[in-house]
């Protein structure tokens, strides 16, 4: 008899072979629970482990590992790209450079968004802001729980959309998720954001990963389990025609690749004081 498993996971082209049932398992039944947004489903699954495979911020993994938070990570991408295309600002209010942002209020979802670490780490990196120059105002916490924010966050609490707080003047600029269309008197602050991604990936020979499939207890105890979900989840991108090793592609289930991401935002995430340093990582990730 397979075994029934829990799923929440968003509507990518990847994972419709594995919905649709395309991809079957022998082992292994899914039953896929659906969000509006999947990033809703993150809290339960780091406070109970409510959902036997789930997506799952990368930083607010890494902060569920610091915090020996039971769930595991497959080397699995299911969202990532550059994010030099997702930071903006309103010339309405006035003109505004990158390179021109210390003593500016930035808008972000939570300081530990992964999208906002990898935001700062570039804005950091290739236009010279210093971090703790700016105010950082956000709507909502971290998903994992016992996170403070450091003094240069201003957190509003109000879990309301960070595009209203750029569009009513309350930030200068903005970072928005990669699934959230910005408003149309909103402008890119990076001017050529494919210019700019490319020496990034020059610099560091990676893409940014925001999010992982993570899985809870019932899984991670099971090597059988964690070898069955691991092979249809990866035929699953096969299937949709994801490259195995493509270094550019947003999107993987390469273990080396998505490895040298965890590496990177894992310094920039240390530097940005939202983990320690030297996290151990060894029995977090589940290889293939």
């Amino acid at each position: 008899m397979k075994r029934k498993l829990s799923f929440v996971v968003g509507q990518y082209p990847h994972l419709q072979p594995l919905r649709n049932g395309k991809i079957q398992s022998d082992l292994i039944a899914p039953e896929f629970i659906d969000f509006p947004a999947v990033g809703r489903a993150f809290n339960a699954m780091l406070e109970d482990q409510r959902y036997d495979v789930c997506e799952m911020a990368l930083v607010a993994f890494l902060q569920a590992v610091e915090r020996s938070v039971p769930v595991r990570m497959l080397p699995l991408v299911t969202l990532g790209g550059f994010v030099h295309q997702g930071i903006f600002f309103r010339p309405a209010a006035g003109g505004l450079s990158p390179y021109a942002l210390s003593g500016k209020r930035i808008g972000v979802r939570s300081y530990s968004q992964t999208t906002g670490v990898w935001a700062r780490a570039l804005l950091e990196e290739q236009f010279g802001l210093e971090i703790k120059a700016s105010t950082w105002v956000t709507t909502d916490d971290a998903h994992v729980r016992g996170f403070v924010d450091p003094p240069h966050v201003r957190n509003l609490g109000t879990k309301g959309p960070v595009q209203e707080l750029l569009a009513n003047g309350t930030v200068d600029a903005a970072i928005l998720h990669p699934t959230h269309k910005p408003a149309a008197d909103f402008a890119p602050l990076i001017g050529d954001a494919a210019r700019a991604s490319a020496r990034w990936f020059g610099a560091h020979q990676s893409v940014p990963v925001n999010h992982v499939i993570c899985v809870g207890p019932v899984v991670w105890s099971d090597p059988r389990l964690v070898e069955e979900l691991y092979s249809v989840l990866a035929a699953s991108y096969r299937a949709a025609g994801v490259p195995a090793a493509d270094d550019r592609d947003p999107v993987s289930y390469d273990a080396p690749r998505i490895a040298r991401a965890i590496k990177l935002v894992s310094a920039f995430a240390a530097d940005q004081g939202l983990i320690g340093r030297d996290l151990d990582m060894s029995k977090a990730v589940l290889g293939p």
